[in-house]
């Protein structure tokens, strides 16, 4: 039982830390298109 729960914390810490990182990189993605239209423009 402990067992089970351990890895589903585990699970869920590590879902919570591949969002994070996840939305940094959609950020960082994001604001280089937007850099790169206004350089174009």
């Amino acid at each position: 039982m402990f067992f089970k729960f351990f890895t589903f914390n585990n699970i869920a810490i590590s879902a919570k830390l591949f969002i994070k990182t996840s939305l940094k990189q959609y950020k960082l993605v994001n604001y280089i298109l937007q850099f790169n239209c206004y350089a174009k423009n």
